[in-house]
């Protein structure tokens, strides 16, 4: 899981989660037109560095993003690739109606509860939802939220 297991419900946005459809939609609208010299604006990277990874975020880190970022959604086919990314995540679902479906071993790497985008959530009681059959193993970043 690169997120929670609960999609950005209400339920999420009420314990302080984000609410990407009202931030993102006018990203998605604006890179709806074809664009041959596109590049990605420094307004997408420092939203990638903020709500990522929130204020741990190092100077080095976001250089690194914001670089990686406009080496790779460079041009017409970037912007397009840029476009379905957010498509998936603004039109995407939770797990929380199938978790307990799930019968494969996870792993279950649980970092970024003090993102800004993640704010509020706390994944541990989810872990009661995970069939016997699942086997998880837990790692957790131990690193405090301010």
């Amino acid at each position: 899981m690169g997120t929670s297991l609960d999609y950005e419900s209400q339920d999420s946005r009420d314990k302080g989660a984000w609410d990407p459809k009202t931030l993102l939609s006018p990203f998605y609208e604006k890179w709806s037109v074809p664009t041959p010299g596109f590049i990605v604006d420094d307004v997408w990277c420092g939203m990638v560095a903020s709500l990522g990874f929130g204020e741990g975020a190092t100077t080095e880190m976001i250089q690194f993003w914001t670089a990686t970022l406009k080496a790779v959604y460079v041009g017409d086919e970037g912007r397009r690739k840029l476009k379905v990314a957010l498509a998936c995540l603004l039109d995407r679902d939770g797990l929380l109606r199938r978790i307990r479906d799930i019968a494969c071993p996870v792993y279950w790497l649980q970092v970024g509860i003090c993102r800004p985008a993640l704010r509020g959530m706390d994944a541990d009681w989810r872990r009661v939802l995970l069939t016997p059959h699942t086997v998880p193993r837990f790692r957790r970043n131990r690193s405090s939220c301010s």
